[in-house]
């Protein structure tokens, strides 16, 4: 006997998993912000790579979000992945707005949002194909 329940996923599911996902890629970013801190303070690294390795941790921890968005909505990855990266992105800037004295609008935030999109959108993709 076969169960032909079709899984429903209502408006605030729908937020609850964007708001996992966001949350999982902050987790995450901040764990590797503090072992990269604790590498360049303990070891012989330049800071010098602190940028490559903020829009590293950004791509990977975006992407992330946007796996958990498509595996768990199961439709639309792209689109889910992409809002989902957007929103973390977003995040980021207002983070950024809130703590930073020389917070400045310009072309890194728009080099951050379309990271977000597009990695949030990968993401979401091979999240959906998952399983």
């Amino acid at each position: 006997m076969q169960s032909n329940k079709k899984v429903d996923i209502g408006k605030d599911n729908v937020i609850v998993v964007y708001m996992k996902g966001i949350l999982s890629a902050c987790v995450f970013s901040v764990f590797a912000f503090i072992l990269m801190a604790l590498m360049i303070t303990y070891t012989s690294i330049s800071e010098g790579i602190i940028p490559i390795v903020t829009s590293t941790v950004m791509v990977i921890s975006v992407a992330m979000s946007g796996m958990y968005t498509g595996l768990k909505l199961r439709r639309k990855g792209w689109l889910n992945g992409a809002v989902a990266g957007l929103l973390y992105a977003m995040l980021i800037m207002v983070m950024g707005w809130v703590f930073l004295d020389e917070f400045a609008v310009g072309m890194l935030l728009l080099y951050k949002a379309l990271t977000g999109i597009v990695a949030g959108g990968v993401g979401g993709m091979i999240g959906v194909n998952l399983k």
